[in-house]
């Protein structure tokens, strides 16, 4: 499935990938260039069991196995368990298509977990739209390369659930830009104000942070704790330093 994404300034692209942003708690943003790719996460963590919302947690959204990474985002599907899928499919892949394509094998876990825990109301607002995303990343061959699975939701009740995958890449659908930057999650507030703001002409790694702080100031119930960011160029993995920050250069990595 293509994605068309329109434009926001002249050298950069904002792909939406999410359609019901008011239910999401996180914001990712990630800029793809030629030589390197930029990754901001905030790390609140939501929970909840039935009806009750337990205390959020602050976490690492960003796994890591060899030089394959991952992160997401989720409204109806379990966050973990899609974690947990994703560095399973990690662990036995060599390059981040061939984890996306694994992971999509695990759809129907997903789709029965969602169907066994999630309230009716989000099933039914999930309804076709995409409420589940992972994106898979890495430099391989020295290429930046992004992988998106974005989950649409079939069906409106617990019995007729299913999650059909949609998938975007990059290199592949992105434009022929210099830079090309992807919204996952909570994103609104990052559409409103974004063009104005200043910080897009600054570095990749100021501007994926500012555009984050930009839902959290707006949304701190949903988008919180310390902003992780992550740069991967031909030199390797680079965290950038943050006090309190829930990522470092060994979250995550699982050895393959």
């Amino acid at each position: 499935m293509k994605i068309k994404p329109p434009i926001l300034a002249a050298s950069i692209i904002l792909i939406s990938l999410v359609r019901t942003p008011s239910l999401l708690a996180t914001t990712i943003v990630i800029i793809r260039t030629p030589r390197h790719i930029v990754v901001a996460a905030d790390s609140l963590w939501s929970y909840q069991i039935g009806e009750h919302e337990l205390a959020p947690q602050i976490g690492c959204k960003v796994k890591r196995v060899g030089n394959i990474y991952f992160t997401g985002s989720s409204t109806n599907v379990d966050g973990r368990q899609m974690e947990d899928l994703a560095l399973r499919a990690m662990m036995i892949s060599r390059s981040a298509a061939a984890a996306a394509d694994r992971f999509v094998l695990a759809r129907g876990e997903l789709a029965a977990r969602t169907a066994a825990l999630e309230k009716d109301s989000v099933i039914e607002q999930c309804w076709r739209r995409a409420c589940a995303e992972a994106v898979f990343f890495g430099i391989e061959d020295g290429v930046p390369t992004i992988i998106e699975i974005r989950f649409e939701q079939l069906g409106d009740s617990r019995e007729s659930l299913k999650l059909k995958p949609h998938k975007f890449s990059c290199p592949g659908h992105c434009p022929a830009r210099p830079r090309t930057v992807l919204l996952f999650g909570r994103k609104q507030h990052i559409d409103k104000l974004a063009q104005k703001k200043s910080e897009l002409l600054q570095s990749d790694e100021s501007t994926a942070r500012k555009l984050v702080e930009i839902e959290k100031r707006a949304e701190p119930q949903y988008v919180g704790g310390p902003i992780d960011v992550l740069t991967l160029d031909a030199g390797g993995s680079h965290w950038n330093p943050v006090n309190g920050g829930a990522c470092s250069s060994s979250e995550g990595s699982l050895a393959k």
